[in-house]
Order: C-alpha cells, then sequence, then structure tokens
C-alpha cells in the first residue's frame, strides 16, 4: 500500500497551514478564490465513498472551519451581506473538502 501523499498540484496552488483531527487544512495562494482546502487522509477520490466515521470527522473539521469564519472573523455567505459585521465588506471564502491524495 501507498504512504498517502497530497497531491503535488495542490501543495503548489494552496499553503499548508497545518492539520484537523481529521483532516490536512490547505488555504488556496490565489487570493481571487481564498478557499480553505480540507484534505482527508484516504486514497479514496469521493468524500462520500468514505466510511462513515471518517466521514462525519471530515464533516466536523468542515464545521470547524465554519464556526471560525463565522465566529472568530465574522465572515457572513454572500446571501447574507445585509448582515455582514464588516460594513459590507465583500469577503469571499469557502470551505471545500477534497480527496486529494496523489496517486501517482
Amino acid at each position: 500500500m501507498n504512504e498517502f501523499s497530497i497531491h503535488p498540484q495542490l501543495l503548489t496552488d494552496c499553503h499548508h497551514l497545518g492539520r484537523l483531527p481529521a483532516t490536512y487544512l490547505l488555504l488556496h495562494r490565489n487570493a481571487a478564490v481564498p478557499w480553505f482546502i480540507l484534505v482527508p487522509k484516504t486514497a479514496l477520490a469521493n468524500l462520500l465513498d468514505l466510511p462513515l466515521a471518517q466521514r462525519e470527522a471530515v464533516l466536523a473539521d468542515c464545521k470547524r472551519v465554519s464556526d471560525y469564519l463565522t465566529g472568530t472573523l465574522g465572515w457572513v455567505p454572500q446571501g447574507q451581506r445585509g448582515l455582514d459585521r464588516q460594513s459590507g465588506a465583500a469577503v469571499a471564502c469557502a470551505c471545500a473538502c477534497a480527496c486529494a491524495c496523489d496517486r501517482t
């Protein structure tokens, strides 16, 4: 069995911020798409194919990032801009979960 590694292109395109309980936390380098990307340690390509316990742990990490963005940073989803505590500042962030291991 191959040792897990994140796909090299994803590492090139992102800052590796660290590790959450179930995922590696990355931040996309392109400021036009400031996405947090959570990569679970798996060889599977689809989040929905993860075993239930691992999938729930990955989603709990997504919730941690979401809570940080909304609670600590005050980010409000685009559809709720009228409630934005940042005086209408357009903050575009996303939390994506990618099963992105290096299969080469």
